[in-house]
């Protein structure tokens, strides 16, 4: 089974992400447009070291069928995942993996996934709950990367109604 393992933020991971952004641009040979996801994107947060990368295509089906482009720059193409329609590709970069999550435009996981990192930047209370649990949860489940992931959901699903809250009262005149 593989390990989970949380580090420390590292000032790095913003670096990493936008030359590995660039590399899959210049790759497909396309402007697409690339966004920094997950934990790795969030100032101070701990996180295991993996680079989350969200594209946004017009067609899907297009970028799907694309794969041997991004198997050239070392991408495994595993298809949609988890019914949200999406793509998805996993790079193992050595001390740093990326995970590219490839969403039609108009889909509304795009938005989800960007204000949850808008919502942990600018509440860091909630966001040191958040990196406390995950710690712990990694803890737990340190030889089990599926369970940790499973359990990690659960905790998302969570925060997802807290961002929902957040936004709407963002939204009031």
């Amino acid at each position: 089974m593989e390990q989970v393992e949380i580090i420390p933020y590292e000032k790095r991971w913003e670096r990493l992400f936008q030359e590995e952004a660039k590399l899959i641009k210049d790759t497909v040979e396309k402007q697409y447009r690339i966004y920094h996801i997950g934990s790795t994107s969030i100032p101070g947060m701990p996180s295991t070291p993996i680079i989350d990368l969200l594209m946004v295509v017009e067609n899907l089906d297009d970028m799907c069928d694309g794969k041997n482009r991004l198997a050239r720059i070392g991408y495994e193409a595993l298809g949609e995942r988890n019914g949200q329609g999406r793509c998805f590709f996993m790079k193992d970069g050595g001390n740093c993996s990326y995970h590219l999550h490839i969403f039609q435009q108009g889909n509304k996981q795009i938005e989800r996934h960007l204000i949850f990192r808008e919502f942990m930047i600018a509440n860091r209370e909630e966001a040191e709950r958040y990196a406390c649990q995950k710690e712990e949860l990694a803890e737990r489940y340190q030889q089990d990367r599926q369970k940790y992931t499973e359990e990690k959901k659960v905790l998302l699903n969570k925060i997802d109604r807290k961002v929902e809250q957040w936004t709407k009262e963002a939204d009031k005149p």
